[in-house]
């Protein structure tokens, strides 16, 4: 277990209207922290602070709010994909990008058809564009390692919501899901289609596909890398219950149960620390319970503890009140690359509508 959290570095917004949204962001692996405000899905601002939040860059033309919620942090700065969502005004279209802390991007031209990210827990990311099916590779730097065409079904969706999922385990292993039933001109597979599996080596060969014995919509699943080997697979729409569904053992067409420790903390999100020694549990599910707390767990799932973040962070961000009416804050977290804890808080004015953002950070806390 680390030390209790002290004092953190503290970033806080002017009031912003209600659709200007903040996101927890990211590190990369020198610590700079990205902070991330979207307007829309396709309007962003981006900023980048060192570790003791001198502002090193600030930008509002990278685009893609996609890239604001999932951008990975690498070695010297953060790369992800962004997709466009035109909500019927065109062809939906994507790039992939990085962005440096002075500012620059490295970016590819638009490419056809919307994409959906995995990180590579040993660097990079994959890649998958649905209307190709065509999953690529990426290193820290956007050179392409690898890219495979899969036997997925039809699907080329027009809504960033609708992205398929993908997985990649500590092997280097990639999986992805998707509707087993061919989408319809016009019109997406019925509710009870199922989900399909297909997983791709670490070197590109895709295997096949195979039924994952789920009746969700595939895009409402989302993928963890387990760090004993292999994923795991969380129901992720706001209507379902945060459940964890399933375990897949590495290149394995046959689901699993979930293990029990998992079973009995839905909602959460896992993030390795400590070169993957452990993770850190905290609530990243829409309905998870609301808190300012972070659990660590070994590899097998046995609790070391908890470490609040509460007392530390602005507790007037916050309109929950514990037993005692006292404002008890509630944090959306991240754990960056290199083991930084961010946590965002927001506070809303019922009079004019606006809200404020609040980002604190504990510098290399799970280093």
């Amino acid at each position: 277990m680390a030390a209790p959290p002290g004092k953190p570095v503290v970033y806080r917004t002017d009031p912003l209207l209600p659709y200007e949204l903040g996101a927890p962001g990211t590190t990369d692996s020198r610590g700079e922290v990205l902070v991330p405000i979207s307007a829309h899905f396709d309007s962003l601002s981006l900023f980048i602070f060192d570790p003791s939040g001198k502002l090193l860059s600030s930008s509002v033309t990278v685009g893609g709010g996609s890239f604001g919620l999932d951008a990975i942090g690498v070695a010297d700065g953060f790369i992800g994909v962004q997709t466009v969502d035109v909500s019927g005004a065109g062809p939906p279209s994507h790039r992939v990008a990085k962005v440096f802390s002075d500012g620059g991007v490295q970016e590819s031209e638009f490419d056809a058809g919307l994409a959906s990210q995995g990180e590579d827990p040993r660097g990079g990311m994959r890649v998958l564009v649905s209307a190709s099916k065509v999953l690529s590779a990426y290193d820290p730097d956007l050179d392409v390692r690898w890219g495979t065409q899969l036997p997925i079904t039809d699907w080329a969706p027009t809504a960033n919501a609708e992205r398929l999922p993908v997985g990649v385990d500590t092997g280097g292993n990639s999986l992805v899901l998707f509707p087993r039933v061919p989408e319809l001109p016009d019109h997406a597979p019925p509710p009870d289609a199922g989900v399909a599996g297909v997983w791709t080596d670490a070197q590109g060969r895709p295997g096949s596909a195979f039924d994952v014995g789920q009746s969700l919509q595939p895009y409402c699943l989302r993928l963890f890398p387990s760090l004993t080997g292999g994923l795991f697979a969380r129901a992720n729409c706001p209507e379902e219950s945060g459940q964890f569904l399933a375990s897949f053992a590495s290149l394995d067409p046959h689901p699993g149960a979930v293990p029990d420790w998992l079973a009995q903390r839905p909602g959460i999100d896992l993030r390795p620390i400590r070169s993957g020694t452990g993770y850190a549990a905290f609530p990243g599910f829409p309905s998870s319970s609301p808190g300012c707390s972070i659990e660590v767990l070994t590899p097998e799932g046995r609790s070391c503890g908890r470490v609040d973040f509460g007392p530390a962070v602005v507790v007037s961000d916050s309109s929950v009140t514990d037993a005692s009416g006292t404002p008890a804050p509630s944090c959306k977290f991240a754990v960056g690359t290199d083991g930084t804890v961010i946590a965002l808080t927001s506070q809303g004015n019922e009079i004019n509508g606006t809200t404020r953002w609040t980002w604190h950070w504990w510098p290399a806390f799970f280093r």
